[in-house]
């Protein structure tokens, strides 16, 4: 029971900053508008300038890959943007690197203070709403930590000389790749964004945890995120999965690379480089920059991959299903960037419905009857699908 008193404020935080990636994720719909106007022929720096900003406006590693991979799905939009936004989705970590960078230096009271403010301005300006929520999940998130940081020694307590808490504290490969195995196993079964570095960041403060450690949990967390994506996109058309197969064996490998980047960075910190006056700020720091290079190197590497899959011709016909509505009522889209699937495709319904009245007309019979069943099929599933998708989606952004 002692330990539940410890885990409620990191539970706090994990929380707490979903709430504040949902609540920016609603304000960036003009980031994803701008990225689902760009032309064809946009220039290099217009799109991945563009492309970026919708990724960080996405708020998150999940929301911009299962964004992504609906765009390619639905096939109602450029595939190479498609992939391009796939391939950047790492930029998203960005809400978890700015709650580490201000866990230990910012009083979660103050940014719930500006909350409040916020929410009282909302009343006259409606708009302030999403705005309000998002600084108040900040604010729990920083909160969180310090309550977390106060609790340690209840911590230290339940882990006492315990083998668990000398694995904890061992920074050697074979602890590192325990911890990873650990954080995947425990990512697949929770499904939730950000836990592994919540946790991290809260042992590592405590003196429990090696750096080494805490970069094993974020790379286990990540890793799962790709290879559950993989297991979702199973039932999707061949393209789409095939993509989606290449895009996490190769960030798999810009992971293992960042594994490496971050060994040496654990040797150079280790040489007596002090990167600021307090001890706790210094290993949050550390911890930081790791994140940074964890997120630079799958993005690069993958970046890579992108450039010539976005190249790859692809069949005209694709068989599969249409992405589950699940990810729909789970925020995993972002709003604008459902907004024109749903549209494109009822769009796409009526002209199939429009062209299945045409070939049931007298005088068509030499149309061959495999062609009229895939069309039909295609119509039903696109009728059942489009209502649950929009109950799913509730009212339009």
């Amino acid at each position: 029971m002692m330990i539940l008193m410890w885990l409620a404020p990191v539970i706090l935080m994990i929380g707490a900053l979903a709430v504040f990636r949902t609540s920016l994720q609603r304000e960036s719909g003009f980031l994803q508008e701008a990225f689902l106007k760009l032309p064809e022929s946009s220039g290099i720096p217009r799109l991945l300038i563009t492309s970026k900003f919708c990724s960080l406006g996405l708020a998150g590693f999940l929301p911009t890959q299962y964004s992504a991979v609906a765009l390619l799905n639905a096939r109602v939009f450029s595939r190479r943007y498609g992939i391009l936004l796939l391939c950047l989705s790492a930029a998203g970590l960005w809400t978890g690197m700015l709650g580490v960078a201000l866990a230990w230096n910012v009083d979660g009271s103050v940014i719930l203070g500006l909350a409040l403010g916020l929410f009282l301005l909302s009343r006259w300006r409606p708009r302030l709403q999403t705005a309000w929520t998002a600084v108040a999940g900040l604010g729990f998130f920083l909160l969180g930590a310090r309550w977390a940081l106060e609790k340690q020694s209840i911590l230290l307590s339940v882990l006492g000389e315990s083998e668990l808490h000398f694995l904890l504290a061992d920074g050697r490969l074979p602890a590192q790749v325990l911890w990873m195995a650990v954080s995947f196993l425990l990512t697949l079964l929770l499904g939730v964004e950000a836990w592994a570095l919540c946790l991290a960041l809260v042992l590592l403060a405590a003196g429990s945890l090696s750096l080494n450690g805490a970069v094993a949990l974020v790379l286990g967390e990540l890793l799962a995120h790709l290879w559950g994506l993989v297991a979702r996109s199973r039932k999707l058309n061949q393209d789409t999965r095939q993509v989606v197969l290449s895009y996490a064996l190769v960030s798999s490998g810009g992971l293992g690379l960042a594994f490496v980047a971050t060994g040496f960075l654990r040797d150079f910190f280790q040489g007596g480089v002090l990167l600021g006056g307090d001890p706790l700020w210094e290993k949050s720091l550390q911890f930081l920059i790791m994140i940074f290079v964890i997120a630079l190197c799958q993005s690069v590497v993958a970046l890579g991959w992108g450039h010539f899959a976005a190249k790859k011709k692809v069949e005209e016909v694709q068989k599969g299903e249409y992405f589950p509505t699940l990810w729909i009522s789970r925020g995993l889209i972002g709003r604008r960037i459902l907004a024109l699937i749903l549209g494109r495709l009822q769009e796409r319904l009526a002209y199939l419905k429009t062209q299945q009245e045409e070939l049931n007309a007298p005088g068509s019979n030499q149309i061959p009857r495999p062609l009229l069943r895939d069309h039909a099929q295609e119509v039903a599933l696109l009728s059942q699908w489009l209502p649950q998708a929009k109950g799913a989606a509730g009212p339009p952004p």
